[in-house]
């Protein structure tokens, strides 16, 4: 139990909350807090009903069960196995990357900089026992020059091990997909490789940008397998490279032929397919139907109903000679799909119309810059190109001179575009062994990694943006903390859903954030120590709830 401790040093009289604990078998006094003189104690409390001081209260719940569940499944002590020790301000480099992840999580857009001063207003350094003050940004970065990426990638892969050991995740399944992340570094920085430019999905094209391709268990959504490379590597050129990386990563852990990677049709290739096989892998993949044309003109009819995920969905199944292979085909269609398609191609329509029609004013110009046909066909091609445009739009050019043309807008090619070939999709596969259904739904599933890319650019926790690195080994380790600390919330999210209480990742820890813990403990005139007691502040239904469900599944 924590006890109240003064120590008189040049005849001031300062107080510490303090404990004790055995340490190479001895009897320890260990500070967990330093409180200062009296008077600094009492400008920071309050006198309670029953008598006791309540000193200033701290931020506790959500660090403490992130920090419990790093103690639930033992991920210290596989980082100890991996990771230098390196004591700096009493902590190694393990905790000190443990420290930021939990940091990360709660405080999403927080640098390593503003560091001591989040923790300073929760009980982690508590907890943990290390003062928030000597946590600075320059400790993180001396502890992150230590760590090497065959580190992290030893680490991934005995924490994997634990995983599959322990039930919480099966490898049958896997979803793969890539995102990016623009920087400031400065355009002539030469010594960093990652950082290219490229097409950026924050639009920001102007910026270089690193990427990131992420392989995610089919429950909870946990990170297993990270893949950062340059920027300006599109997404089919990535697969295959990351795929031999994998392969040497996971063959302690289960047989390649018993997975199935899910990627969508930015890496649907005929060599990535080819290697996948190569590597003993199974796939389900997106296929964009302009590379089996034929395939798009199956008419709706020719489908049938099947039920995925208790929805309704209208498909077809085919064996079919794709890429020189047999594949199964899956052509279903989506109404989702079908509204954009209109909403864009009705857009492009009106578009070609009005600049077809400002043309024919054009042309009445005799100071036109158009002199001859070779000119207007130019001009005209231009117009009506892409979204069907010359298969809905039939132009007759006049007369040489003047120049002039007619248009009319073919409606039967558009009732045949908008309700035969819009609203299909297509997936291919190897698992010709497989019912349709589980096909299909194990596809469906594939989108669920793009809530792991939200989660990881949410300003407010676990994102990766902002990043004040400028160096690719400092980036590595960087995105390491930023998704070990996502990882912590995914095991804290399956804790307390088996505990009953379900809710998004975000919601849990902006709930456990508002749990605040205090001390209470009375000062008399005696010299003998005084005892503490720790508190909760008065929490509402929800967020009691939430803890509660937390205290039993770390089993306080």
């Amino acid at each position: 139990m924590p006890t109240l401790q003064k120590k008189v040093v040049k005849g001031n009289t300062y107080w510490y909350i303090t404990t004790s604990k055995r340490i190479n078998g001895k009897p320890t006094p260990i500070i967990l807090k330093y409180l200062g003189s009296i008077e600094n104690i009492l400008k920071q409390s309050k006198l309670t009903e029953d008598g006791s001081l309540k000193y200033k209260s701290y931020s506790h719940g959500a660090v403490y069960a992130l920090w419990k569940i790093a103690e639930k499944y033992n991920i210290l002590n596989i980082m100890h196995k991996y990771f230098k020790s390196n004591i700096k301000s009493g902590i190694d480099v393990s905790t000190s990357l443990l420290l930021g992840a939990i940091h990360r999580a709660c405080d999403g857009g927080g640098s390593k900089r503003s560091f001591s001063e989040f923790v300073g207003e929760t009980t982690l350094p508590e907890i943990v026992n290390f003062k928030a003050d000597k946590i600075t940004s320059q400790h993180f970065w001396d502890q992150m020059d230590k760590v090497e990426l065959e580190e992290i990638e030893s680490y991934q892969k005995d924490f994997t091990r634990e995983l599959q050991g322990n039930k919480i995740i099966g490898l049958e399944k896997l979803s793969f997909d890539t995102t990016n992340f623009f920087t400031y570094i400065d355009s002539g920085n030469n010594r960093n490789k990652l950082t290219r430019r490229g097409h950026n999905k924050q639009k920001r094209n102007d910026l270089r940008q690193f990427s990131l391709g992420l392989l995610v268990s089919k429950n909870f959504l946990i990170p297993l397998s990270t893949y950062i490379y340059e920027g300006n590597i599109t997404d089919q050129s990535v697969i295959s490279p990351y795929i031999k990386s994998f392969k040497s990563n996971i063959d302690t852990l289960t047989e390649a032929d018993k997975i199935t990677v899910i990627f969508d049709k930015g890496g649907c290739s005929k060599r990535n397919l080819s290697d996948i096989e190569n590597e003993g892998f199974h796939y389900i993949c997106a296929f964009s139907l302009k590379h089996k044309k034929d395939l798009i003109e199956i008419p709706l009819s020719d489908y049938e109903i099947k039920k995925v995920n208790d929805k309704d969905i209208l498909l077809l199944r085919k064996e079919e000679n794709i890429w020189d292979k047999n594949r199964t085909v899956l052509l279903y269609y989506s109404s989702k799909l079908h509204k954009g398609q209109m909403r864009g191609l009705n857009k492009s329509i009106n578009d070609k119309k009005e600049k077809l029609l400002s043309l024919q004013e054009t042309l009445k110009n005799p100071r036109t810059g158009i002199k001859t046909r070779a000119q207007l066909e130019k001009k005209l091609s231009d117009i009506i190109k892409g979204e069907h445009g010359t298969e809905l739009f039939k132009i007759k050019i006049r007369r040489k001179k003047p120049l002039s043309f007619d248009f009319a807008f073919d409606t039967s090619s558009y009732d045949y575009i908008t309700g035969e070939i819009f609203g299909k999709k297509a997936i291919i596969t190897d698992r010709s062994d497989w019912n349709t259904e589980d096909i299909l739904s194990s596809y469906f599933s594939q989108s669920d990694i793009e809530k792991v890319f939200r989660h990881v650019k949410n300003t407010d926790h676990h994102t990766i943006r902002p990043q004040f690195h400028w160096t690719d080994q400092k980036i590595h380790v960087h995105v390491f903390i930023c998704l070990l600390g996502f990882m912590l919330t995914c095991l804290l999210q399956k804790e307390l859903q088996e505990q009953g209480f379900i809710a998004e990742k975000e919601k849990i820890i902006d709930t456990l954030m508002k749990v605040r813990q205090y001390n209470t403990f009375r000062i008399g005139n005696n010299k003998k120590s005084k005892m503490v007691d720790t508190k909760l502040e008065e929490i509402d239904e929800y967020e009691t709830q939430c803890y509660n469900a937390l205290l039993k599944a770390v089993k306080k």
